[in-house]
């Protein structure tokens, strides 16, 4: 049987009141830093209603949304597809240097989690691209609803609207 003093030691936990105090910070500061963004939205819709033009609200909503979902999903699949290749190219073993023991150490705390481990690094960088994406809604819009003006440049022989939209 061994003693208490040859066991390895736990690390101590921090006590529940402490995790439950820096959830309860984490929540106000997102509610904080989302207040402005929530009143823009609220602004905006009442400004539209007075207006009567709900319809325009309305498309310039859904002309965010369905950039941000559109880039975030490509984004996604484009950044796991390429973390899936390199980590399949990468060599199982390499001659050992200064650097290696950062990766060793990477390696023995993700394990067989790398597969999470690249879906999760994927979603948060597709999210930043995806919301950043969002904020284009007006090239899209102008894009989407472009008309000829029927004249045509003289030196690249393209209509006009080509280069305003």
């Amino acid at each position: 049987m061994r003693t208490p003093t040859d066991l390895p030691r736990r690390r101590p936990r921090p006590p529940k009141s402490r995790v439950g105090l820096a959830v309860t910070v984490a929540i106000v500061l997102f509610i904080a830093f989302s207040l402005r963004g929530i009143a823009g939205f609220y602004t905006d819709y009442l400004w539209f209603g007075e207006l009567r033009l709900h319809e325009v609200w309305r498309s310039v909503l859904g002309a965010k949304i369905l950039l941000a979902v559109v880039f975030t999903l490509l984004f996604f699949f484009g950044m796991w597809l390429s973390l899936s290749i390199a980590d399949r190219l990468a060599p199982p073993f390499r001659a050992t240097g200064p650097e290696d023991e950062l990766v060793q150490r990477y390696r023995d705390v993700i394990g067989e989690r790398t597969g999470l481990v690249r879906i999760v690094i994927s979603a948060l960088f597709a999210l930043i691209a995806g919301v950043g994406m969002s904020a284009q809604w007006n090239n899209w819009i102008l894009f989407r609803n472009s008309t000829s003006f029927g004249t045509k440049d003289a030196q690249f022989h393209k209509d006009i609207s080509f280069y305003v939209f």
